[in-house]
């Protein structure tokens, strides 16, 4: 029995929704502006939500091509010589429409066939976060005068030690901050050029960023707990947690609390990740943190404290590997096949 309007309708948002259609859903979203519109009948728009589908089940067979995968989810209906101008409406609308939609999103089907996408959660300010943080006036709405104090004296500490830039790092989004002296280089640059270099899996791996802001989102309830469940990386920064918005959004997370997290905790330089930090409106120091509990008592190598490039390309290299199952023998399971 065809669906209607309003099934297709619930049935995209749902699946907009669902963090296991992360990897197809520009393509859910296009869909979703063809159902709202009633662009053409129910039939055929049931027949692409099915070919989305099928691009996703099939998305992580090793070695096939977009054409192939879109061909066989759209039960045939794709041939390789196919151009939009030159179709003959022979099976129908289905045909015509399957193949407009398929050469519009052709780029991001090539993109979710060729890579294994891994989840980073970066704690990092931006740049006008930052200078809303320097400026003090975040602070204004907590009484306790302590979280000021103890953010001035992090920032002596960053003087003395000649750390001096620190504001200039921070860009226009997270990714864009260069946390190490040592290296002018981005931590996106640094995160891809390391995944990039990843060897034993059957496609290349490349970050994918989600923002900490939103992710407790109730939107986004299903992509927190598909992160809190198959394991993602999350960049600590030492400075933005100190600002209070961040601080609470990577709190109410809990990602800390879940042993698939690979954690890293960064800082300019070595010292400044012993300073001391009491929590937004709680009476617990950062000591009392999960992240704290798994890296100094449970010597969790997942979690770890670093102040060098190096390092944190070392510990990203031979960590990732604990989230990402490495190609087998009989044929590699990729990011959404591990349980």
């Amino acid at each position: 029995m065809s669906m209607t309007w309003d099934e297709i309708k619930n049935e995209v948002t749902t699946l907009i929704d669902d963090a296991e259609y992360k990897s197809v859903r520009p393509m859910l979203q296009h869909l979703q502006s063809i159902a709202l519109t009633e662009q053409t009948s129910p039939d055929v728009t049931e027949g692409l939500l099915r070919a989305v589908k099928g691009i996703q089940q099939d998305s992580e067979q090793p070695g096939e091509s977009a054409r192939a995968i879109a061909n066989r989810a759209a039960g045939g209906f794709v041939q390789p010589d196919w151009k939009v101008d030159d179709v003959v409406n022979v099976n129908g609308d289905f045909k015509k429409i399957y193949v407009q939609f398929f050469d519009y999103n052709a780029k991001k089907i090539e993109e979710v066939l060729q890579t294994i996408e891994i989840d980073i959660v970066p704690v990092v300010m931006t740049a006008a976060e930052a200078q809303d943080l320097i400026t003090g006036n975040i602070f204004n709405d907590y009484v306790d005068p302590v979280y000021q104090q103890e953010f001035n004296g992090l920032l002596e500490l960053l003087e003395e030690r000649k750390i001096v830039d620190w504001l200039k790092r921070y860009g226009k989004k997270p990714e864009d901050w260069t946390p190490f002296k040592d290296t002018d280089a981005t931590l996106d640059k640094l995160i891809t050029d390391t995944l990039a270099s990843m060897q034993g899996y059957d496609k290349p791996l490349v970050p994918a960023y989600t923002d900490i802001r939103t992710l407790n989102d109730e939107t986004r309830r299903r992509d927190l707990k598909m992160m809190r469940q198959r394991g993602c990386v999350v960049i600590l920064d030492t400075i933005s947690v100190r600002h209070p918005s961040l601080q609470r959004a990577y709190r109410r997370s809990l990602l800390d609390a879940f042993p698939e997290t690979l954690i890293v905790r960064v800082a300019p330089v070595n010292d400044a990740l012993g300073a001391v930090q009491q929590m937004i409106r709680f009476p617990e120091t950062f000591v009392h943190s999960e992240f704290y509990q798994r890296f100094r008592f449970d010597r969790d190598d997942k979690c770890d404290e670093i102040w060098e490039s190096f390092r944190f390309e070392r510990w990203l290299s031979n960590q990732i590997e604990k989230i990402v199952p490495p190609n087998q023998a009989a044929g590699a399971r990729s990011y959404y096949d591990r349980t």
